[in-house]
């Protein structure tokens, strides 16, 4: 069992998304429970796969990713994206509707589905499985025979092996 805590305000004209912010504050602070209204949802990522070894961009299409590219931040699998940007196409004067989606940059991950989480305006949202990080694939083996005792080199030919140390 747990203290209650409760939190009235009245007259502070807040909109959803500044409670959602003091809601989320606390929660993080006291280890509370908080359900977002107004979390960015992930509803695709195109491409929606790639290479283990990262350092690609991906577009994420969904919602409420904020109105300013530098209060957005991305994890892929929990690892911070080095580049997360808002961007709005289509929006003038003239259109009723636009489409906003966020560019990030995949970091290195392990091979299978993975999560992406958006942090928008300091509410944050997850896509669980959103994306999918390739296996490594062999296409060939150089030479195809070796000596028994060993000692020979060989050469593993293939894609998604990752990154060189």
């Amino acid at each position: 069992d747990g203290e209650v805590a409760e939190l009235l305000l009245y007259g502070a004209d807040l909109y959803p998304r500044d409670l959602d912010r003091l809601g989320g504050y606390l929660s993080r602070k006291y280890r509370l429970p908080w359900r977002s209204t107004t979390a960015p949802r992930v509803d695709s990522v195109v491409p929606s796969n790639g290479p283990a070894g990262g350092g690609y961009l991906v577009t994420v299409y969904g919602a409420n990713f904020g109105e300013r590219s530098g209060r957005l931040r991305a994890t892929v699998d929990g690892v911070n994206c080095s580049y997360a940007e808002l961007v709005v196409s289509g929006c003038n004067v003239y259109s009723t509707s636009c489409v906003v989606f966020a560019v990030l940059r995949v970091p290195p991950g392990r091979p299978g589905y993975v999560g992406i989480e958006i942090v928008a305006e300091e509410v944050a949202g997850r896509g669980d499985e959103a994306f999918f990080y390739d296996p490594p694939r062999v296409s060939d083996v150089e030479p195809t025979a070796a000596p028994a005792a060993g000692g020979a080199t060989v050469t593993v030919l293939g894609v998604n092996f990752g990154s060189a140390p």
